[in-house]
């Protein structure tokens, strides 16, 4: 697979992103009109846009039915590199119990890092998002469109899988597992806060 930025490097933030308090986006969340349930053990990565000298605080994942019954084992977020072997960046603790899962209404939810992730550059990342287990009675959607997960804009990353059967996320400087694949990869709404 042949990795490239999506994102020009003289990128800026899209203006209504950062109307709705966000940093960036990686499409407007009115795209979203599919949801999806992330399958147990997989890391799903999706490309955004950072800015150099930007304090990222965490993601933004659009919930179309929140989860109901018991939580799964684990859920995780993080950034990454956009590479071969892409590098987490920064990642959250175990937020399996948070209420942004789980929001009556769904609707765009937080999600935050353990630690700010000030970037160095502008580039293109990968936000990771990783669910270990499922929900007992209902299982919670994400927000996607309704177009195929792969490929992209001049053959660009858009959406891909990093690693099947995992638990957790590596961590922090460590390589995401391997293989990368794009072909059921799922392009998510997600919004840098």
């Amino acid at each position: 697979m042949t990795w490239k930025e999506p994102y020009p490097q003289s990128v800026s933030p899209d203006s209504l992103a950062v109307g709705f308090g966000l940093k960036d986006w990686n499409f407007h969340p009115d795209l979203a009109s599919v949801g999806t349930v992330l399958t147990s053990q997989t890391i799903y990565a999706v490309a955004v846009p950072l800015i150099a000298g930007r304090p990222y605080t965490g993601i933004e994942l659009l919930v179309l039915t929140p989860g109901s019954g018991s939580v799964p084992t684990n859920f995780f977020v993080g950034l990454a590199t956009i590479a071969s072997t892409g590098v987490l960046l920064v990642k959250s603790s175990d937020l399996k119990a948070s209420a942004s899962l789980t929001a009556a209404n769904g609707g765009v939810q937080r999600f935050p890092f353990s630690a700010v992730y000030q970037a160095l550059s502008t580039t293109a990342a990968m936000a990771v998002v990783l669910e270990n287990g499922a929900f007992g009675t209902t299982p919670i959607q994400f927000g996607r469109p309704a177009i195929p997960g792969h490929g992209g804009i001049e053959g660009s990353f858009l959406a891909a899988l990093c690693g099947t059967v995992q638990s957790a996320l590596p961590a922090v400087g460590a390589a995401l597992p391997s293989p990368y694949g794009e072909a059921s990869a799922l392009p998510l709404f997600v919004g840098l806060y």
